[in-house]
C-alpha cells in the first residue's frame, strides 16, 4: 500500500555561479530542484515519466520503488515546486514486493495502452505494468522477456518505438567495436538485435519519445577527475530496425562547469505552447555527497 512521502524541494541553478545564464546547446533552462526526505527510503531515482499536462512526475528506484508526485509549475511553465507525495514498493505479478537483486529498477517507458514497461538489472528482465502503479491493482509487473547479460550492464535505457515495440539498450554489452548490443522487443516474438553507437565512456541511461517523432537519450559519463558528465543526444525513430547500428547526435553537454550529477531518468511533454519540455532525474546512489536533481529544459532544436 501506498505511502505519503514527505519530500522538501529547494531552488538549484543551471550555472550557481551565473543564475542568469540559461544556455546550454540546444537547450534553455526552465527550472530546477533538489529534493531531499526525511525517508531513508527515498532516493536511487533511475527512471522517470511525466504526465502529459506536467501535473505529475511518476519515478522509479533502483532499490525497488516507485514514488509519485505532484509537480507544481509557474504561469510561465517552469518547474518551480513539488506537491503531494507518495512511495510505494515495486511488486512482482503475484503482488510481492522486490527487493535486492530482483528490485534494481533503471528505466520506464510510457505505453501507448497506458500501461508502463520496467527495465530491470542484475536479474536481467523487462516487466509490464498495466496503468498507474500507485491505483489498485496495477502495481503486478508481467515479465515479458528475460536477458542474458553481466550483473550490472543490463538494459539501462528502454522506450516504446510504436505500439506494441520495444527498444532497449544495455549499459555494457558491445555488439562490437564501439557499439552496445541492444534489442527491440514484441510480445511473443524473439527480440530483433541491434547495437547502439557511443562516443568514448558515455553509456546511454534513459530514453524518451518526442511527440510527433524521434527519441532522446541521455548518456552518462563518470570519471575520478571530471566527476560525472552528460550528453543529451537525439535519434531519428525511423533508423531503429533490427540488425541497425543507431547513431545519435548530440543536442547538449553537461560538463563539470553546470550544475550535473548522475542523471539516469529522462522525460519528455509537449506543453500548451507548443514547446518541448525535457525532464531529468538523478540517482543519488543513496550517498550523502550526491543529490537528487529535477531538471527542466526547453528543447529548441
Amino acid at each position: 500500500m501506498a505511502e505519503p512521502l514527505v519530500l522538501e524541494a529547494r531552488p538549484v541553478a543551471l550555472y550557481p555561479n551565473e543564475p542568469e545564464r540559461r544556455r546550454m546547446g540546444g537547450l534553455i533552462f526552465l527550472g530546477g530542484l533538489e529534493l531531499t526526505s526525511p525517508d531513508h527510503h527515498f532516493g536511487g531515482l533511475s527512471g522517470l515519466a511525466i504526465d502529459p499536462d506536467g501535473s505529475r512526475m511518476l519515478a522509479l528506484s533502483d532499490r525497488g520503488r516507485w514514488v509519485g508526485a505532484r509537480l507544481i509549475h509557474d504561469a510561465d511553465g517552469r518547474l518551480v515546486g513539488i506537491g503531494e507525495a507518495e512511495m510505494i514498493s515495486i511488486h512482482d505479478s503475484q503482488g510481492d514486493s522486490l527487493y535486492g537483486r530482483m528490485g534494481d529498477a533503471e528505466d520506464i517507458a510510457p505505453l501507448a495502452d497506458g500501461g508502463y514497461a520496467v527495465s530491470f538489472e542484475r536479474f536481467h528482465r523487462i516487466a509490464i505494468y498495466p496503468g498507474d502503479p500507485f491505483a489498485p491493482g496495477n502495481n503486478r509487473g508481467v515479465v515479458m522477456t528475460l536477458i542474458k547479460a553481466p550483473d550490472n550492464k543490463g538494459i539501462e535505457a528502454l522506450v516504446e518505438v510504436e505500439p506494441g515495440l520495444l527498444l532497449g539498450v544495455t549499459e555494457g554489452v558491445f555488439a562490437g567495436g564501439d557499439a552496445l548490443q541492444g534489442w527491440l522487443f514484441a510480445k511473443g516474438e524473439t527480440p530483433a538485435p541491434l547495437s547502439y553507437a557511443i562516443t568514448g565512456s558515455f553509456r546511454p541511461t534513459s530514453f524518451a519519445k518526442i511527440p510527433g517523432g524521434g527519441l532522446l537519450v541521455l548518456e552518462r559519463d563518470f570519471s575520478l577527475i571530471a566527476g560525472f558528465r552528460v550528453h543529451l543526444m537525439r535519434l531519428d525513430a525511423a533508423a531503429v530496425a533490427p540488425g541497425a547500428t543507431l547513431r545519435a547526435v548530440e543536442i547538449a553537454t553537461f560538463g563539470s562547469s553546470p550544475t550535473v550529477d548522475n542523471f539516469e531518468g529522462l522525460a519528455v511533454r509537449r506543453d500548451g505552447r507548443g514547446r518541448l519540455l525535457v525532464y531529468m532525474v538523478s540517482d543519488d546512489n543513496f550517498k550523502g555527497f550526491q543529490r537528487t536533481l529535477l531538471m527542466q529544459f526547453h528543447l529548441v532544436y
